[in-house]
Parts: C-alpha cells; sequence; structure tokens
C-alpha cells in the first residue's frame, strides 16, 4: 500500500534557522498493518503523518500510495486521496464543535457530492460501528473527550477509507478510553483495515503489532511479530 523511500523534511530551507524535521525515511507498509510510531515531541512523528496524508510534501525522497506517486502529485489528486482512501484523525479532532456529531460525521460526504439522505444513512450506521449511535443529534461540544474521539474516527471511516492515520490519538484520554479507543482499532485492523498511528503512549504502541521509533527524525523499526 505505501512505500517511502530516502524521504526527508527541512523547514526553513537554506536559513540559519533550518530544522531536519525527517531524515532520509524509509516505510514499507502493506494492507492490513497496523503500525505504531513513538519518539519524543518534535522527533517528526507528526511530519511523517502529514506527509503520509498528502498534507505536507518531502523536500527529498519519493512516496507511492499504491500505484500513485504522491510526491509528484497535484493538489486535486491528493484531495481525492484524503476524502475517499485516506481517512485522518487529528491531534485536536478537528470536529466542528456547534454541529452534531453525525452532521461532523457527514462533513466529507457531503463535500464529496452524496445526497443528504444517503449521507445521514451512511454517518448513521458508522456512529453505530464505532458505539456511538445513541449521541448522534448531539453537538459535538456536549460530548466527552472520548466521545469526541469516537466522532472523529467514524468521520475517519465515513468513506470507506482503505488506510487509517491517527495523530496522537489517545493524548486526550484517560487510561479506560484509550484502553476502549484501542480496542475499537484493533477491531477495524481485524476487519482488513490498515491503521498507522503516531503516539507517545508507550502502552497504546505495545498493543500494535508492527512498531517504529522516530528520534531525531530517524526513523526505525522496533518491533514486528
Amino acid at each position: 500500500m505505501i512505500t517511502l523511500k530516502d524521504v526527508s523534511k527541512n523547514y526553513n530551507v537554506g536559513k540559519q534557522t533550518e530544522v531536519r524535521a525527517l531524515r532520509d525515511a524509509n516505510l514499507e507498509v502493506a494492507d492490513g498493518d497496523f503500525i505504531s510510531v513513538t519518539g519524543p515531541s518534535g522527533s517528526g512523528k507528526s511530519t511523517l503523518l502529514h506527509i503520509l496524508a498528502g498534507l505536507d510534501a518531502p523536500t527529498s525522497g519519493t512516496y507511492f500510495f499504491k500505484d500513485i506517486d504522491v510526491t509528484k502529485a497535484s493538489d486535486k489528486v491528493k484531495c481525492g486521496l484524503r476524502n475517499r482512501q485516506i481517512g485522518i484523525i487529528l491531534q485536536d479532532f478537528g470536529l466542528l464543535g456547534d454541529d452534531t456529531a453525525l452532521e461532523n460525521v457527514c462533513l466529507p460526504l457531503t463535500i464529496g457530492g452524496m445526497r443528504r439522505k444517503q449521507a445521514l444513512e451512511r454517518g448513521k450506521s458508522v456512529l453505530e460501528q464505532v458505539g456511538i449511535a445513541e449521541l448522534a443529534e448531539k453537538r459535538v461540544n456536549q460530548l466527552s473527550g472520548g466521545q469526541r474521539q469516537r466522532v472523529a474516527v467514524a468521520r475517519a471511516l465515513v468513506q470507506n477509507a482503505s488506510l487509517l492515520l491517527a495523530d496522537e490519538p489517545t493524548g486526550a484520554l484517560d487510561s479506560r478510553n484509550t484502553s476502549s479507543l484501542m480496542d475499537l482499532f484493533e477491531a477495524l485492523n481485524a476487519s482488513g483495515m490498515t491503521i498507522i498511528i503516531v503516539t507517545h503512549n508507550i502502552a497504546a504502541a505495545q498493543r500494535t503489532p508492527i512498531s517504529y521509533s522516530i528520534i531525531d527524525g530517524v526513523l526505525r523499526q522496533e518491533r514486528r511479530t
């Protein structure tokens, strides 16, 4: 599914403040993999995830998603990937607080041009899949952190994405909600979804079959079971 070859990302190129956020990273991801990437703050974890999502472009190297060379793809192609094949869960959830859980989940479908009735049916189905169907009409700003995280997961799943990327998905959760979310990720992975999470949470990372670390922008594989 994914091939990164010698991917680097530098910020403030050519200036005294230049930062090498990612250094010659190589990564192979097969369909159905469940991967965690750990590392300290500022190590390059989010940079890696943003490149995988097509939100940021590498300074050098190549990135293929299936048969698409993302490093050479247009913004339109990359937007299409995020809308149809790559689901993303952001650190701050990226939800609209005054809208309902269902409206938030249906947003990618609406942007994609799906009819409202069909979008609502799909949105309700995915909310049920992640275990919060009863919260469909609740406004997001009335939900707990764990509930908001599940809404964010549902929104990432609603387009039947084949790849789920999660940036610190357990960062705002207590241990009980962290365990519950990892249970959900394991169930989604068991159904065939490819998942990559970046996290500070070692306990969460230990639940993934494949683990990488990033330190000072250098990506290394730690474990494969």
